[in-house]
């Protein structure tokens, strides 16, 4: 398991994923590994981003 923390914003970008595994990535893959998110969620089909209020 691994935790993230960062400020205001994360967005994970599917080139940036393809690139570092070296293979085509489908950002809902992402979801079967999700424990819990807390946040507002904007998904298209290159970026997922979760944002909240500090």
């Amino acid at each position: 398991m691994v935790k993230i923390d960062c400020e205001g914003k994360l967005t994970l970008k599917r080139a940036s994923v393809e690139q570092r595994m070296g293979r085509p990535f489908d950002l809902q893959e992402l979801h079967l590994n999700l424990i819990t998110l807390s946040g507002n969620i904007d998904e298209t089909d290159d970026e997922f981003t979760l944002a909240w209020r500090n």
